[in-house]
């Protein structure tokens, strides 16, 4: 189970990203430690296979629509929803229980859901599901001021053709 933490790259200061915290500066990493170690044999429940996790931001639609990893994996993520790619996922597998989610792109402004997949997949080494079967999830928000140091060279933030 996560009670051990969840943590950025780079950190938030106190090195735990806690329920409803805004981050004010853009994190390519997110670190999900475990309070024991945990399966990374049995194909498809790997700690280390970014499928097992979910991140998602906050669409057009106000809160988040997707309700659980299950769901996800069944129907989809939900078209309120937009998923974030996590490209890898590496796992220390001796304490502390860590692992590191590699996003494919630093994350924007914006709310963002984590889910660690307990009805589905993740499990410890005695085959135990994560939290008994439920999913973990966080919620978080990013809010960096955007200033020249973290635009793109043409001076706007990606998607954004003007003022």
């Amino acid at each position: 189970m996560p009670d051990g933490g969840v943590g950025t790259t780079p950190d938030t200061g106190d090195g735990v990203l806690a329920e409803g915290e805004v981050i004010l500066e853009e994190i390519s990493n997110i670190i999900v430690t475990f309070n024991e170690a945990m399966d990374n044999t049995t194909t498809g429940d790997e700690v280390s296979n970014p499928l097992n996790y979910l991140l998602l931001s906050e669409g057009n639609t106000a809160g988040f629509q997707t309700t659980s990893c299950q769901v996800a994996k069944s129907t989809g993520v939900d078209m309120g929803d937009i998923q974030v790619p996590i490209s890898t996922v590496s796992y220390t597998g001796t304490a502390p229980y860590q692992a590191t989610l590699n996003l494919a792109a630093p994350i924007e402004n914006g709310n963002y859901r984590l889910y660690a997949c307990g009805t589905a997949t993740l499990r410890d080494l005695a085959g135990n599901a994560l939290l008994g079967g439920a999913d973990y999830l966080l919620n978080f928000s990013v809010q960096m001021a955007t200033t020249p140091s973290n635009l793109p060279s043409t001076g706007f933030r990606h998607g954004q053709m003007g003022r």
